[in-house]
């Protein structure tokens, strides 16, 4: 019987040795598809590992390997599940904080920049993979000051790697915002009712200093602006100071506060919105403000306007956002609005090995006005529409980036129907010096505070550029 007994005990050690060594095989295959370029040979061969392994220490290189490629090809929720899974065989910090880095990575491109966040800061400062992806989150979050002392922390990138690379293109947006900068900006608006609008504006930004709870950005802001239309023209001129504060991790108020000038009269406006970003899945805000009606006619009959909006945002999954906001608007002519506005977005997917994403939205927005009237403004006694549209994003590279954005649906007018339509195009990119670029242009067909009805049509388009002063 002895001999029988070793012979299976035999059997079986070269049973395991042989599921072993598959595994490793499938590994080290794996690897080699990646650095080849390869990464869907490279999820094949990890996925064969997983299945093959029959110790720790391989399962949790298969599933770091699996996590790898599913992050190449663009499938973030599957990477995010395979480092999950890797998390509970990683034993060491060292690999607990791969294991961490990956997820965090996979947490960035789907937008939960919390959660991305918390899983990396317990290694800072990191190496530059970990800092990196500590620095995507925070920058993400609206704390570009804490991002710039993760950077600051480690060596200086290399710009022969992959991650130096991403790390001097993060460092680059992050000198941005810290940067004393010049923003200059042109608009125009010009209707079907003969509307024209042409703005120019100028806006200096001065950050604080970075490394306190709190962190400031002021803001001074001058436009100037031709109006004409219905035989009339007028000029106005605006001034503002203003502050954009972060108030602890999560929380930020933007304050403004100015003066408006038409033909010799001046007036008070300005603005406030408070922010809080409560998780990755929930966010309120609130607002206030006051400004003119820029036609010919409310500027002549110095007609202003507060408003106060309360809303928030709710993620219901990875692409699926609901932004429910209501608004009071009180008129210096006596008027009043109540309204709201309901939006449902899906953020677009990606198109493999294309630079192109595609998604979609349904918009929804109504008022009712206490004193109707025609002339001034547009405002009917009742409004409602209703929009449904698509969402295309292309990047060109890392540094330019398209977005369009086309919807029709129903307008109602106090109870009279139309279709609407309206497009829009966005093109926002880096230029040389550390400089920003944003282009839009758009055409739609429904109301606003300057026209609307059957018939009405609306251009609009701002061309916006920024450079760091020194």
């Amino acid at each position: 019987m002895k001999p029988a007994w070793l012979l299976l005990g035999l059997w079986l050690a070269a049973a395991a040795w042989g599921a072993d060594s598959d595994g490793t095989a499938h590994i080290r295959a794996g690897r080699a598809a990646l650095e080849a370029s390869n990464p869907g040979l490279a999820r094949a061969e990890f996925q064969a590992a997983v299945s093959a392994a029959q110790v720790d220490e391989d399962r949790l290189a298969a599933l770091i390997g699996l996590g790898r490629a599913e992050l190449w090809l663009g499938h973030y929720r599957a990477a995010l599940e395979a480092f999950d899974q890797a998390r509970r065989f990683a034993v060491s910090t060292a690999d607990r904080q791969v294991v961490d880095t990956g997820a965090a990575r996979a947490l960035n491109a789907l937008d939960y920049h919390q959660r991305a966040y918390a899983l990396v800061a317990p290694y800072a400062p990191g190496d530059a993979a970990t800092s990196l992806e500590l620095v995507r989150a925070a920058t993400a979050l609206g704390r570009a000051d804490e991002a710039q002392r993760f950077m600051s922390a480690i060596p200086a990138p290399d710009p022969a790697t992959r991650i130096g690379i991403d790390l001097l293109r993060a460092q680059s947006q992050v000198d941005f915002e810290l940067a004393p900068r010049l923003q200059g900006g042109f608009s125009f608006m010009h209707d079907s009712d003969g509307l024209v609008i042409n703005t120019y504006s100028l806006t200096t930004l001065l950050p604080g200093t970075p490394g306190g709870a709190t962190f400031n950005t002021w803001r001074l802001f001058a436009a100037t602006s031709d109006v004409s239309g219905s035989g009339q023209s007028d000029h106005l001129t605006e001034a503002a100071v203003g502050d954009r504060l972060r108030i602890g991790s999560l929380q930020h108020l933007d304050i403004q506060a100015g003066a408006g000038s038409v033909s010799g009269r001046s007036f008070f406006e300005g603005s406030i919105q408070w922010d809080d970003q409560l998780s990755d899945v929930a966010s309120v805000f609130a607002s206030a403000d006051r400004v003119p009606i820029v036609t010919p006619t409310a500027l002549a009959s110095e007609i202003l306007y507060s408003t106060f909006s309360l809303g928030g945002s709710v993620r219901a999954a990875d692409h699926w956002m609901l932004v429910p906001v209501y608004y009071h608007q009180a008129f210096s002519d006596g008027n009043q609005r109540d309204g709201a506005r309901f939006k449902v977005v899906l953020a677009p997917f990606e198109i493999p090995d294309s630079g192109s994403a595609l998604g979609a939205q349904l918009e929804a927005r109504a008022y009712r006005s206490t004193q109707p009237s025609a002339g001034t403004y547009f405002n009917p006694a009742r409004y409602d529409q209703v929009q449904v549209g698509l969402i295309g994003i292309h990047q060109f590279n890392p540094d330019w980036r398209m977005r369009f954005t086309a919807g029709v649906g129903p307008e109602t007018i106090d109870g009279s129907s139309a279709q609407t339509f309206s497009w829009a195009l966005s093109l926002t990119g880096r230029l040389p010096g550390n400089g920003r670029l944003e282009l839009q242009v758009g055409r739609d067909s429904f109301a606003s505070l300057q026209g609307g009805g059957s018939g009405y049509r609306s251009n609009e388009g701002s061309l916006t550029v920024g450079w760091p002063i020194f």
